[in-house]
């Protein structure tokens, strides 16, 4: 099984956030995230499967409706509802696992 190491910096202002998913030729979406090179697609993450967001002065991960769940430390999320990062959290979007870190 392929094992993938994806590094990806960004930045979330408290206007905005960031929106991680897979990117799609046919309709020419992009996230801000694109995880369509770590076998996104395979891996059920949808397009636009969560955000990142700026809420109560910390940053927060939210479940976008995704198909296939959104994990933050192997609890499931309900769609629209906004959860706490803490400095390391480990996510998971369908069956992609990934790492995400506060700094």
């Amino acid at each position: 099984m392929p094992q993938y190491q994806f590094v990806e910096t960004f930045e979330v202002n408290e206007s905005g956030g960031v929106v991680i998913g897979r990117s799609d030729e046919a309709t020419r979406y992009q996230p801000d995230v694109d995880l369509a090179a770590c076998d996104g697609r395979e891996k059920g993450v949808s397009r636009r499967h969560a955000a990142v967001v700026q809420f109560r002065d910390s940053l927060h991960l939210i479940d976008l409706h995704s198909v296939n769940g959104t994990f933050l430390n192997d609890q499931v999320l309900p769609p629209d509802q906004p959860y706490p990062l803490g400095t390391e959290s480990n996510i998971r979007l369908g069956t992609l696992d990934l790492k995400m870190i506060i700094g």
